[in-house]
């Protein structure tokens, strides 16, 4: 195995993210003794997509409404999908317009993307915290078996 690491001259991908979570997993089992299992995630994001400002588009009572409808539907109050596109509802303001008596809304959305879930180790665990960059290294392996660096 360490011929696989130590010899392998591949160029690697990288990609690279932030950490948008972390989570430490820990269950117990009980056959003939008590067993804890304990199981390290972080969530992450590409940093192009993390990066990416935030935009503001107005919306009538009624386009309002059934945003808020279809999100509720879909999965989570914070998502929303317009036009066939997810967004993260950042926030909501509404206005009233005297001249035509009627509520407009202000929102402000960013690009959603689904997050990665890397299962790490301890080290790699405490090393990255939340809002952390972090690159993503896949290398080929000399003997094609794939190996992962994070830094």
């Amino acid at each position: 195995m360490a011929l696989n690491f130590s010899f392998d001259f591949s160029k690697p991908v990288i990609k690279e993210f932030v950490v948008i979570d972390k989570q430490k997993n820990s269950f117990g089992s009980f056959n003939t003794e008590y067993s804890e299992y304990t199981f390290y995630e972080l969530k992450v994001v590409p940093k192009i997509i993390y990066f990416k400002p935030f935009f503001q588009k107005e919306l009538s009572e009624n386009d309002y409404k059934s945003m808020l409808l279809k999100s509720a539907k879909i999965r989570s109050n914070n998502l929303v999908n317009l036009k066939g596109f997810d967004y993260e509802l950042i926030n909501t303001q509404s206005l009233f317009n005297i001249k035509t008596q009627k509520f407009i809304y202000i929102i402000t959305l960013k690009e959603y993307v689904e997050p990665t879930i890397f299962k790490v180790n301890t080290g790699i665990y405490r090393k990255f915290n939340k809002g952390d960059k972090i690159d993503f290294e896949k290398h080929k392996g000399l003997f094609g078996i794939e190996w992962y660096y994070f830094r």
